[in-house]
């Protein structure tokens, strides 16, 4: 395995990182990171406006993870991504993960449509979660899983039947309106 790491450029330990570099143990071999931590870096790492607020955020005492309570900042982010959408939301749903966005969005697709199957692109990465692994496109992810969350059809992302789309809600991270979606009993 490590020889596989090496071949690949992926065996180095990085010490230190600012914007897109990452550094190294030595100090003198930066690598540009373009993978980008999977877009959560959009940023850069260690951003200083970022590491400012953090760290204001932190000297507050915000009694944060509080199990039942209604977050203000929670309320405060969701009114200012409401603003900032192109169409209008009734309501924002935070999650900690992106397998844990996908498993809403099934969720949410499925309430919203009444369709019985979620139907995802060949090739796609939804997350490791049951439901995310179902609608991953990748057989590599999903071996030894099964069974998955039935029935889901997996398209090319180019072209989808008729027939499914008039019996599946897609997992294409959909643009839902949650005013079409209400918990049912």
């Amino acid at each position: 395995m490590s020889r596989t790491l090496k071949t690949i450029g992926f065996d180095r330990c990085y010490v230190r990182a600012e914007g897109p570099l990452l550094v190294g143990r030595e100090g003198n071999d930066s690598t540009i990171d373009m993978l980008s931590g999977y877009g959560v870096f959009g940023l850069g790492r260690n951003h200083p406006d970022v590491r400012r607020v953090l760290t204001e955020f932190m000297q507050a005492d915000y009694p944060s993870l509080v199990k039942m309570e209604a977050p203000l900042l929670c309320g405060l982010l969701a009114e200012e991504l409401k603003k900032r959408m192109p169409n209008q939301l009734d309501m924002v749903f935070f999650t900690n993960s992106g397998a844990e966005g996908i498993e809403t969005a099934i969720k949410y697709a499925k309430c919203a449509t009444g369709k019985p199957a979620i139907i995802h692109c060949k090739k796609s990465f939804h997350g490791l979660s049951y439901g995310a692994l179902s609608l991953n496109g990748d057989e590599s992810f999903r071996d030894g899983f099964e069974p998955f969350l039935p029935p889901l059809p997996g398209h090319s992302f180019q072209r989808v039947s008729p027939r499914s789309k008039r019996s599946c809600a897609k997992a294409t991270w959909p643009r839902l309106s949650s005013s079409r979606c209400r918990a049912r009993a």
